[in-house]
């Protein structure tokens, strides 16, 4: 096991072997809690009960209820009902903003009780150039900074509007495996 960081890149990555099913697969419903580790910290997705073979939804026929968790839905998906790998992108997106904040995708602040969006706070934050705004304090500075904001990085572009402006999976795997890469050679220079 690597620190904090590592060990959830990892399993990010391992989580996007799914992405790689062919015909592909849209799972709709991407989240932390569909999100399973084995006993050797090995990722797995669950819960394809609402999934889509993308062979089968590019038969024309329309879906005719948008499905998933809020907080998680793609707005491009909510509009259009078109079922692409960019609704799965997306989601996914989110779920690297809760694993680097620790917080949900939709959330109440303090003491106002607003309801916030992880996405919005998180560009408030970047915006600001403030990227230990958003790291979750449970991590106690075990990351490297530089591995972090390439992760935000990601994450930010995953949840672009329009859809056709964000990146593939297969592009989000390689970039998430480049900031593992940055966070494991910190540790090895730690040593």
């Amino acid at each position: 096991m690597g620190n904090p960081i590592e060990d959830y890149l990892e399993c990010c990555t391992r989580t996007l072997l799914f992405a790689r099913c062919s015909p592909p697969i849209i799972h709709r419903d991407v989240k932390s809690s569909n999100i399973l580790l084995n006993d050797h910290m090995e990722a797995k997705i669950s819960d394809f009960g609402i999934s889509r073979n993308q062979v089968i939804n590019e038969t024309g026929v329309p879906p005719t209820a948008v499905v998933g968790t809020p907080g998680y839905i793609d707005p491009a998906y909510v509009e259009s009902f078109s079922m692409t790998e960019q609704v799965d992108v997306y989601s996914f997106g989110v779920l690297l903003f809760e694993i680097v904040s620790g917080r949900p995708p939709i959330f109440e602040s303090l003491p106002s009780k607003q309801t916030i969006s992880i996405i919005n706070w998180v560009k408030s934050s970047v915006l600001c150039g403030n990227i230990d705004d958003i790291i979750d304090p449970s991590l106690h500075g075990q990351y490297n900074v530089e591995s972090v904001w390439k992760v935000v990085d990601v994450a930010l572009s995953c949840v672009k509007i329009p859809a056709l402006k964000r990146p593939r999976m297969s592009q989000v795997y390689q970039d998430l495996k480049e900031a593992m890469e940055v966070e494991t050679s910190e540790l090895l220079n730690s040593y």
